[in-house]
């Protein structure tokens, strides 16, 4: 049996009410659901893994349909964090993925042994772990990244720092893991990463400050709460469903149009949701200073940035690259053998605002390959960022090398219109083989150069293609590539 805990106490805070329903502008949910598409998650059956059960009675469930896998005690936990992940808008500032109407339950336990560790087929595809391991496990870190490389499943789980290093399931390589921010999405003073094998941890950061459905159990007095009641709460367990909410957004688009079925993938979804994060200030590879830079891919305390809702569903909606003509950001879904590298064009063409900058941030993301407990299938990605000159890459902004990490995440400002590069490669010495990967890019003007001020702007226009793939027909494209 594996023991599981909550990621810290949920405590009441109804003083502090107007400062917790920023959460949510904060992640730009209330401003992505203005937006009135009808994407919010009604085609994705979402999987709730927690120690107690949601209040399924309260209001900001009603039309939600629960599947419980065992039965357990009502609690404020799973209903503080069901309420951001799927609560409906009812007298209070409502979740992220409002339109799920199907929730499947597990305790954690019975879900790791029975479900994880099993391989077991289940409907959901997008899980929420608010919860961590009191230890780093590194045998039950290989079955985590073997069901989501087998069953295609987007796995969230929140970060623990009571320990040195990031606990299981946090830990594992395949899943996406958060940490968190105040909710006005200012990072921890303490650092999550990195994992206990020195990968670079976490992914993304969401708000550990909420307003949320209440339950009598957050008091204990049955009487201070009713079915009807929110309150102001805070916790690590509460930045997780921020992002599960944001994936389940993201599935149900991908899952509506054929042109992006590509993107339910896993390792899509996590590449957008990173690619399109703000980053806060502070941001830093690594440890302080640049001598990691290249072999560290993320911030150990922000990850790739706090998440950004409405972006991640611009990036994923601008479809796969091949698609169009003139694109502003993109995705490719695809795959790469030993020693290739593949080239992705881009002009800058749009005259910059006095003061302002490009902010040019890729990610690339694929999957670990357990083959037994303690060994896996792992192929060496790079991903490197050029500003090209005549042809030639002339300077490079920036490198990612983790041979760690099944991530690698480039990030640049510059003042400079012209040609741009991103070089994707798999290193020589790798096993054979294909390697599927998923690669988002995403460039924004913003005034200022400082990391403290990386909002999205008005976006730069530029052509993006695989190099060689440019001006192909749908034929050519399917047979051709262009190698450096």
């Amino acid at each position: 049996m594996v023991f599981a805990i909550f990621l810290g106490a949920l405590a009441a805070e109804p003083a502090r009410a107007d400062a917790y329903t920023v959460a949510y502008d904060t992640v730009q949910a209330t401003e992505y659901r203005h937006l009135s598409n009808g994407f919010l998650g009604s085609r994705v059956t979402v999987g709730q893994v927690e120690l107690n059960t949601p209040e399924t009675n309260h209001v900001a469930f009603a039309g939600i349909r629960f599947t419980f896998h065992q039965t357990d005690a009502g609690g404020a936990h799973a209903t503080g964090v069901g309420a951001i992940l799927y609560g409906r808008a009812t007298n209070f500032s409502g979740g992220v993925a409002t339109g799920v109407t199907n929730v499947e339950y597990w305790n954690a336990n019975n879900f790791i042994n029975n479900v994880i560790v099993s391989n077991a087929a289940v409907t959901p595809k997008v899980f929420n772990q608010s919860f961590s391991l009191i230890t780093t496990n590194d045998v039950l870190d290989a079955y985590y990244n073997f069901y989501i490389d087998q069953r295609k499943a987007v796995i969230v789980s929140g970060g623990n720092n009571a320990g040195a290093v990031v606990d299981s399931p946090g830990s594992m390589a395949n899943g996406i893991t958060v940490w968190t921010s105040d909710a006005y999405g200012n990072p921890s003073s303490v650092a999550l990463g990195p994992t206990w094998d020195g990968r670079a941890k976490p992914d993304l950061i969401a708000p550990r400050s909420a307003q949320v459905a209440a339950s009598p159990a957050i008091s204990g007095n049955t009487t201070t709460f009713t079915n009807s009641s929110y309150t102001s709460i805070e916790g690590p367990s509460l930045s997780t469903p921020f992002v599960a909410g944001a994936a389940a957004i993201l599935l149900d688009k991908a899952m509506d149009a054929p042109a992006l079925s590509n993107a339910t993938d896993p390792r899509v979804i996590k590449s957008i949701l990173m690619t399109s994060a703000k980053k806060m200030s502070g941001w830093q590879k690594g440890t302080n200073g640049t001598a990691d830079d290249a072999t560290a891919p993320l911030d150990y305390r922000q990850g790739a940035g706090l998440l950004q809702i409405k972006s991640a569903y611009d990036l994923l909606a601008a479809g796969p690259q091949g698609t169009g003509g003139v694109m502003r950001l993109g995705w490719d879904f695809a795959t790469i053998s030993a020693g290739q590298s593949f080239s992705y064009d881009f002009s800058l063409t749009n005259a910059l605002s006095n003061g302002s900058n490009f902010l040019i941030r890729a990610t690339l993301n694929w999957n670990v390959h357990p083959i037994t407990l303690t060994s896996n299938l792992f192929r060496n990605l790079t991903l490197a960022l050029w500003q090209v000159t005549n042809g030639v890459t002339a300077r490079r902004l920036d490198l990612s090398t983790g041979l760690l990490d099944n991530v690698q995440h480039v990030f640049a400002a510059t003042t400079s219109t012209g040609d741009y590069r991103l070089v994707l490669g798999s290193l020589a010495g790798n096993p054979s083989g294909n390697e599927s990967y998923a690669l988002s890019w995403q460039v924004a003007e913003v005034p200022e150069p400082s990391t403290a001020l990386l909002a999205l702007g008005a976006f730069a226009f530029f052509l993006m293609a695989r190099r060689g793939r440019c001006a192909m027909s749908s034929s050519e494209k399917a047979s051709r590539k262009t190698f450096l």
